[in-house]
């Protein structure tokens, strides 16, 4: 489980990293968006409310700074360590008037470094928070759209800076691609659902038990 406190998401698996000083936006950037349901980067998103989980991604991040070894004696200072995401959420027209400020703006503290030329991919982690679910509100058959600006906080030779905003837009629906069977099924049942058990991106399968509750399967 993640637990939210004081705009800050804890328990967040990382797998590297990156970041600082006053660098070009060109040269720290987030290229790549990538969803654990599908192939290769994503542009968008589509969620499922009715799963009653947030939307998760995994980022690619790039240092394109020069190396600064041979130049002098002094170690590497293009190397780069990323200490978190920061996440504000648009909600457009889903609703969601009551949602408390720090589901929709929040940081997710993170760890690691990249080498000049290098690059990183860290995830997966929450872009919209499952306890954000619960305050959307959009009539049936609508399908809104919102919108999550992320960009990377990293360190630099003790200077702070922060990566180019990336925007990723996310349609929301509600039951479009979730399968509600009720109880959960036997080892014997044969059901059709994703690879990755999220109301995310592609059709995904959900059953309650008596001690899991309502979740969602995977392939």
């Amino acid at each position: 489980m993640v637990g939210w406190s004081s705009r800050r998401l804890t328990g967040v698996a990382v797998v590297a990293v990156l970041a600082s000083g006053c660098v070009d936006e060109r040269a720290f950037y987030i290229s790549e968006i990538r969803s654990p349901c599908l192939t290769g980067m994503v542009s968008n998103g589509l969620l499922d409310v009715a799963g009653k989980e947030g939307y998760r991604i995994s980022a690619i991040i790039m240092n394109d700074l020069l190396s600064s070894t041979g130049t002098d004696q002094q170690p590497e200072r293009s190397r780069l360590a990323v200490r978190k995401f920061m996440i504000k959420i648009d909600l457009g027209q889903a609703g969601a008037a009551n949602a408390p400020s720090e589901l929709t703006d929040f940081e997710i503290p993170v760890s690691g470094t990249i080498t000049p030329g290098g690059t990183a991919e860290i995830g997966y982690f929450p872009v919209v928070p499952a306890a954000l679910v619960a305050y959307l509100n959009f009539p049936s058959g609508h399908r809104p759209m919102i919108v999550a600006t992320i960009q990377v906080e990293a360190e630099q030779n003790g200077s702070t800076v922060e990566s180019a905003e990336y925007s990723f837009p996310i349609e929301l629906c509600s039951g479009c691609l979730v399968r509600d069977v009720g109880g959960c099924p036997t080892e014997d049942d044969t059901y059709t659902t994703n690879s990755c058990g999220l109301p995310q991106d592609e059709p995904v399968t959900c059953c309650t038990d008596s001690v899991a509750g309502f979740h969602c399967l995977k392939q």
